[in-house]
């Protein structure tokens, strides 16, 4: 594709300035900011609620079911709660969450190190 020089620019400053925000645009975007913020700590709030219940559900049932049922429940429910950070969109939950998965996955494959 070839541009006539004539029709180059000749610097990025020749594009100029924009257009100044507006007050009402200026106020826009901090709404905007606020809904973020609210709606990521409703996401996070709902996340640790159901963590919660997870957590009560296992001190009030794994005491009645064998180590291998309890195992394999810890080890369903960490997955459960990783997607669900993930879904959520909390990668600062979901990051340990893995890390503590893969921990519990690699731990019988006889590795001789660990993080």
């Amino acid at each position: 594709m070839n541009i006539a020089p004539e029709t180059q620019p000749k610097d990025i400053a020749s594009f100029g300035v924009g257009p100044q925000p507006s007050p009402v645009d200026a106020s826009a975007a901090a709404l905007e900011r606020q809904l973020q913020h609210e709606l990521d700590k409703r996401r996070e709030e709902r996340f640790f609620w159901i963590a919660g219940i997870v957590a009560l559900i296992d001190v009030i049932s794994l005491p009645a079911v064998n180590l291998a049922v309890c195992i394999f429940l810890g080890l369903f429910q960490i997955a459960f709660l990783l997607s669900l950070a993930k879904w959520l969109g909390l990668e600062h939950v979901a990051v340990p969450l893995e890390r503590l998965f893969n921990r519990y996955l690699n731990d019988g494959k006889g590795k001789g190190e660990r993080d």
